[in-house]
Parts: C-alpha cells; sequence; structure tokens
C-alpha cells in the first residue's frame, strides 16, 4: 500500500515538478529542497484518546443492551469492562489507521510542534546549512497532519521578508485544500529569489554516504572505548584517555595475570579489543576512500 508521501503527487505531477524544475534553474539566488512526508509523529496520544472516545460510551451502551438481554442487569461493572476492553481493541488500530478520524484527536498544537521539529531534523539532515552561500531552503510538507513548513539559511532569510516566507506557505497550503498540490509547489518555488537545487549524482550520493558512515563509525569508536574504560576501572585498573594509550594498554592488561582480572572478564574484554580493532580497519578504510575521492576531486585540490 502506498504511503500518504507517495500518494501525494501522481506520476503525471511529478513529471510535470521535474519539467519546471529545469526551467526554474535559470534563478540562481536561492537553493530550494521540497520535501514531502507522510507524517512528522505518530502521536500515539491521538490513537488512544480517539479509540477511549469511540469506545466508552459504546460499551456503556452495550452494557445496558446485553445487561438486559442476558439477565445480568444493565448496571454489571464486570460486563461494561469486557465490552470496553473489546471495543478499545477494535477502535486502537481503526483510529491509528484512518488518517481523517485520528486528525480528530489531534491537538493543532501539538501538529505545529511536530511539524516544526520534522522540518528543523530535515534542514540538517539535508545539510542545507552548508551550501556555499548560506542560502538553503526548506519546504517540507507533512501531509497528515496538512501542515507546511519553510525553513531558509542565514544567507537567503535576511534577505526575504517574514510575509514572503508566510506566502509560500499559504499558496502551497491552499493547493493541498484544493487538490492542487503540484500547481501549488510550482507557483510557490516561482517566488523570487528561488530555484531549486540539482539532483545529487550518483558519485556525490557515494561520497555522502562514505562520509555518513565514516561518522557514525567514529561515534561507535569513541562509545566502544568509553564502555572499555568504565568496565575496566571497576576493576581497579586505570584507563587511559587517549584512544591510542587505550589501544596499547588492552593487550597489557590481559598477559598480566596478577591485575585482579577474572577469567571471565578477560574473555569479555579480549571481545571487546576485537570491536574496537574491527571498527579501526573500517575506519582506516573509510579514511583511504575518502583520500583518494579528495585526490581526485578538483574542488577539493584547490581548497588543499
Amino acid at each position: 500500500m502506498a504511503t500518504l508521501a507517495q500518494s501525494f503527487l501522481t506520476p503525471a505531477e511529478q513529471e510535470k515538478i521535474s519539467r519546471y524544475v529545469q526551467e526554474a534553474e535559470k534563478q540562481t539566488s536561492g537553493e530550494i529542497v521540497p520535501m514531502i512526508v507522510s507524517e512528522s509523529h505518530r502521536y500515539p496520544l491521538a490513537a488512544v484518546s480517539g479509540a477511549t472516545f469511540i469506545s466508552l460510551p459504546t460499551a456503556l451502551l452495550a452494557t445496558r443492551l446485553l445487561g438486559n438481554y442476558f439477565w445480568i442487569g444493565p448496571d454489571n461493572m464486570w460486563l461494561f469492562v469486557i465490552c470496553f476492553i473489546l471495543l478499545y481493541l477494535v477502535a486502537h488500530p481503526l483510529v491509528s489507521n484512518v488518517g481523517w478520524l485520528k486528525r480528530r484527536f489531534l491537538s493543532p498544537k501539538r501538529a505545529d510542534e511536530e511539524v516544526k521539529a520534522g522540518a528543523v531534523q530535515a534542514f540538517f539532515r539535508q545539510r542545507l546549512y552548508r551550501t556555499e552561500a548560506q542560502n538553503g531552503i526548506l519546504l517540507y510538507i507533512s501531509v497528515f497532519e496538512h501542515r507546511v513548513w519553510i525553513l531558509g539559511d542565514t544567507g537567503i532569510n535576511d534577505k526575504i521578508p517574514q510575509e514572503q516566507w508566510q506566502e509560500i506557505v499559504d499558496i502551497v497550503t491552499n493547493g493541498i485544500k484544493k487538490n492542487r498540490q503540484a500547481e501549488a509547489i510550482c507557483e510557490a518555488m516561482s517566488r523570487p529569489n528561488m530555484r531549486f537545487i540539482k539532483a545529487k549524482t550518483v558519485e556525490q550520493q557515494d561520497i555522502q554516504a562514505t562520509h555518513r558512515i565514516r561518522s557514525e563509525l567514529m561515534c561507535h569508536r569513541t562509545a566502544k572505548g568509553n564502555q572499555i574504560r568504565g568496565l575496566v576501572t571497576e576493576y581497579g585498573l586505570v584507563a587511559p584517555l587517549q584512544m591510542a594509550s587505550l589501544r596499547a594498554a588492552i593487550p597489557r592488561w590481559l598477559e598480566d595475570a596478577e591485575n585482579g582480572l577474572t577469567e571471565r572478564f578477560r574473555a569479555l574484554l579480549h571481545g571487546l579489543w576485537d570491536d574496537l580493532l574491527t571498527l579501526d580497519q573500517r575506519l582506516e578504510t573509510l579514511n583511504g576512500n575518502i583520500e583518494s575521492i579528495a585526490k581526485n576531486d578538483p574542488v577539493a585540490q584547490r581548497l588543499q
């Protein structure tokens, strides 16, 4: 089943926007990324509230009807509890999966907060704060909440009045309400000082993926080192802060039979050391890949 984001634009509308992108690239003062997400949050409380709202009065009515029918009385508490639980088990997935019904129990303020938070995360995840002229713009559309949020980096945000940002949001929002989302997005992108960014090439995606994986592995290695330091400290050993010194200390600890480490912990420590060495090897490979990319990249060569 297609998600809300996938069904938001038809293939024909996507093609229309793609053609518009090519025409809009003549404008040069802003780099904008439109992003469409199904929802910015799961909103479990909305599903709980909706299921309770539906189940409670229905269970009261069912208790009265069934109580009289089975001669146990319309005020039997146990019958009410059973009816409520059964109805809740049906109502909860119903509210969770039916968008218009779930929105009935969603606070507008909560929706605004989650969409704003999702837009901020997407802005940094897309690295729009790293454009050369600090002119990255994110048009964030959250389909379930019927919300549109726009964020601009400092280089473009200072040049465009707040009224124009709101005008762009209103154009897209009104277009969505009229089922003209493709036309609205194109119209919003035609505002002054904006253009679409070109799609990343496969090579650029590979480079970006390499840097992201390297950054994540470095975090894992730091966490692994901290884990080792914390564990050996409990056995009375002093762990060095520098990673290189820690690597050198681990084999000495394993070989020292009189440092108070048990055989079981030595086996555990050896496994942690293997993990650390594996992370080092993977990082060394990625560093080599990045160095090779830098040598063959004309832009990187000019910066050296």
